[in-house]
């Protein structure tokens, strides 16, 4: 082995062990984009995840992209990671002042990009209803009052493995727990079919937690996928009057 194989391999070495030691910051979502579409009809869906190495400056150094195939890899790449990272604080506590004393320090953090059956053809494609039960309202949660609505994500591949995240915090971590939990028993979900192949769909879950009632969850209706990018609107048009009768003799 070359001096210079040997140089290589030791550097890759101290980058990884470096890696190991670094604090992790939250995951952060660079939103969700429509799949490739192949001429034949072929939907290429999945995820993508950037995991960056940011200084104490909060800019990325170096980069590790995964994901399949490398056609979303590439997109992923072209759409870039943020110029600008909040940096990791590493704090510790000045008895002699009786305060926190914090400074920026190096970190990683992942970057997950979510491909999804483009926008276009979801008319087209078949997806199974998502039945969440309704979770039990945490009890020490009652008892001080907490109420909220928490928001579930679930991005399912083609795999079918679910991967969910929480999208809107009911602000209390109780909530917040007890619906995730309901999500998570409620696995597996399964990805939409288009034209007999599976892809990529994502959902959104909003769970309720109120006093005045029992928490519940408002999904999926009639089968249909809950996204961002779908809304609820009401009929507003009028009703046709009816015309007044001649009642002149």
């Amino acid at each position: 082995m070359s001096k210079l194989t040997l140089l290589l391999l030791s550097s890759l070495l101290a980058t990884s062990a470096i890696a190991d030691t670094l604090p992790v910051q939250p995951w952060q979502n660079m939103g969700e984009y429509d799949g490739i579409v192949l001429p034949n009809d072929k939907i290429i869906t999945g995820m993508v995840t950037a995991t960056a190495f940011i200084n104490e400056q909060g800019h990325i150094e170096q980069t590790e992209w995964q994901g399949e195939p490398q056609e979303l890899v590439e997109l992923s790449q072209r759409t870039g990671l943020p110029a600008y990272v909040e940096p990791y604080q590493s704090c510790t506590y000045d008895e002699t002042q009786t305060q926190q004393i914090c400074t920026p320090s190096a970190s990683q953090k992942e970057f997950r990009f979510f491909y999804t059956l483009p926008k276009h053809l979801r008319k087209e494609a078949f997806t199974k209803p998502v039945k969440i039960q309704s979770p039990p309202y945490p009890a020490l949660a009652q008892e001080a009052g907490e109420e909220g609505t928490v928001i579930i994500g679930a991005f399912v591949p083609p795999t079918g493995s679910t991967f969910l995240y929480t999208i809107k915090s009911s602000g209390f971590r109780r909530l917040d727990k007890a619906a995730y939990s309901a999500v998570h028993a409620s696995l597996p979900l399964h990805p939409a079919t288009y034209k007999k192949q599976p892809v990529a769909i994502a959902y959104q879950i909003p769970i309720k937690f109120s006093l005045e009632s029992e928490p519940n969850t408002d999904s999926t209706k009639a089968g249909k996928t809950i996204d961002s990018t779908q809304k609820t609107t009401k009929n507003t048009k009028k009703p046709k009057r009816k015309k007044a009768k001649n009642t002149k003799k």
